[in-house]
C-alpha cells in the first residue's frame, strides 16, 4: 500500500531472517545434543564385560533388570531429551532456577522409564545427570556460540548450588534414603551425585574419557 519507507521493509526482513537463522541454529544444536546423549548411553550399555554392572551378556549383581531392560528405559526416556536441551538454550535468569524445571521434566521422564521397565528403576540417576548436562551444555552454546567444557562445568555446578545444604543438611522427606544416612553419619565429602553436580562433575570434567570436546566441539561453531 505504499504506506512503508524501503529502508523500514528493508528491517523487517532482516529481522525476520535473523529470527529464522536463530531458531535453525537451536533446532540443530539441541537436536545433535539430543543425539550425543543417546549415543552416549547406547555406547555405556554396551560395554562389556563390566563387573557387577548390567552390560550385553549378563546382568551383574542385578536381577531384576538386563540389557534390554536398559534399551527399553533408554528408548522412553529420549524422548525428551531434545526438550531439555532447548530449556537450557532458552534460560534466562537466576541458574538456580532452572532446578525445579528439570525436575519437571525429569519426573516426567522417571514416568515413562517405569512404564517401559515395568517399574524397574534402570536410570533415574541418569535423568537427573543428563538433564544437567544437556541443559547446561546448550546454555553454554546459546550464550557463546560455541560448546567449551570449562563454563559448561559452570553452569552445572551454578544449578545446583546449595543443593546438599538444602536437600540432605537439614531433616527431609528423604531423611531415611541412603544417600543422606551416609552424608549424615561421615560428612560433607559423602554428599553422592548431589555433591558431584554442586563441584560440577569433576568426575567427567576432570578425569572423563574420551575428552567432551571431541564430540561436543564442533556444536555451534
Amino acid at each position: 500500500e505504499g504506506t512503508h519507507l524501503h529502508t523500514e521493509l528493508r528491517e523487517h526482513l532482516l529481522s525476520r531472517i535473523g529470527k529464522y537463522l536463530a531458531d535453525r541454529d537451536k533446532r540443530r544444536s539441541c537436536r545433535r545434543l539430543a543425539e550425543l546423549a543417546l549415543k552416549a548411553i547406547l555406547y555405556e550399555i554396551t560395554v562389556s564385560p563390566k563387573p557387577g554392572l548390567v552390560d550385553r551378556f549378563e546382568p551383574g549383581s542385578h536381577r531384576d533388570m538386563d540389557y534390554f531392560t536398559f534399551l527399553d528405559s533408554t528408548a522412553a526416556i529420549a524422548a525428551r531429551f531434545e526438550e531439555l536441551a532447548a530449556a537450557g538454550w532458552s534460560f534466562d535468569g537466576d541458574p538456580r532456577g532452572a532446578l525445579p524445571l528439570l525436575r519437571a521434566v525429569g519426573l516426567k521422564m522417571e514416568e515413562a522409564m517405569f512404564a517401559a521397565t515395568k517399574g524397574v528403576n534402570t536410570q533415574k540417576g541418569l535423568i537427573f545427570l543428563m538433564g544437567l548436562a544437556l541443559f547446561s551444555a546448550a546454555r553454554v552454546i546459546a550464550r557463546d556460540g560455541v560448546f567449551r567444557p570449562a563454563p559448561c562445568r559452570e553452569t552445572v555446578a551454578a544449578v545446583c548450588r546449595g543443593l546438599i545444604r538444602d536437600e540432605l543438611a537439614p531433616p527431609s522427606k528423604d531423611a531415611a534414603t541412603h544417600g543422606a544416612v551416609i552424608f549424615r553419619r561421615y560428612g560433607g565429602e559423602y554428599g553422592g551425585v548431589r555433591k558431584e553436580a554442586e563441584d560440577g562433575l569433576p568426575s567427567v570434567f576432570e578425569h572423563g574419557l574420551p575428552d567432551p570436546r571431541g564430540e561436543l566441539g564442533g556444536i555451534g561453531g
